[in-house]
């Protein structure tokens, strides 16, 4: 969690508060190994090593489909709130996150449209959320059971939703989202 990227042309530089900042290409096969020795100290020794890098000709997604996730602050606010401490936006790799609607109201927009700025999505389903978002993203530790409080208070593991892009159109900070 605690890894950040920069891209610049066809390198990628990778950034850790415990592992010295490491520059490749990951189209470089002669590249491959020294981004995975970077990265198995990171990795959990109760989980799958990574061993190699994937390609794809789309954007990939947790979904089966490619999508855009929405989140709202409120929801967070209410899950800090929940946990007594408050949590980074940056645990849920949200794409997007709105103000203003009342905490998990984006549970009812299933099957609806919002439309944000120029754009429309159509949402299709929750977030059913994993292991990561339990993880400080600045430090990359473990550190609050957010699947824990999720299930305890909601009886669920959710936490925002997914939307595919209906009517593609400029999106700008501040923009509004209108469920249509």
């Amino acid at each position: 969690m605690a890894i950040t990227a920069e891209l610049a042309g066809d390198q990628v530089t990778l950034h850790h508060p415990d592992r010295h900042d490491l520059t490749f290409r990951p189209d470089d096969p002669n590249d491959i190994a020294a981004f995975l020795n970077w990265l198995a100290p990171l990795s959990p020794k109760d989980r799958a090593a990574p061993t190699h890098i994937v390609t794809a000709d789309q954007g990939m997604t947790d979904s089966p489909f490619p999508s855009i996730s929405l989140l709202s602050q409120s929801s967070l606010d209410a899950l800090s709130a929940l946990l007594g401490q408050p949590l980074s936006p940056d645990r849920f790799r949200g794409n997007l996150w709105l103000n203003g609607p009342t905490a998990f109201a984006e549970f009812d927009w299933i099957g609806r449209d919002i439309q944000i700025g120029q754009a429309v999505l159509t949402v299709k389903e929750r977030i059913t959320r994993c292991r990561a978002t339990m993880t400080n993203p600045e430090n990359g530790r473990v550190d609050v059971d957010t699947l824990g409080a999720l299930k305890a208070a909601y009886g669920h593991q959710d936490f925002g939703v997914y939307a595919v892009v209906k009517t593609g159109g400029t999106i700008s900070v501040n923009d509004e989202g209108t469920v249509l």
